[in-house]
């Protein structure tokens, strides 16, 4: 999900049903979570932390 007023930054999100992703509004994110900043190409991820260690 790219972050709205944010160049190349996105959102890493999962979900079982990705069809669904187009019509969403939102997403959660985990207040308790540490978050991660990716730097792929020319683009920036966030990402939890938990998910880069897995």
């Amino acid at each position: 999900v790219k972050l709205k007023g944010e160049e190349d930054v996105f959102l890493i999100v999962w979900t079982t049903m990705p069809f669904t992703l187009v019509t969403d509004a939102m997403v959660g994110v985990d207040p308790k979570e540490d978050y991660a900043l990716v730097q792929v190409e020319n683009e920036t991820w966030v990402v939890g932390k938990t998910r880069l260690e897995e």
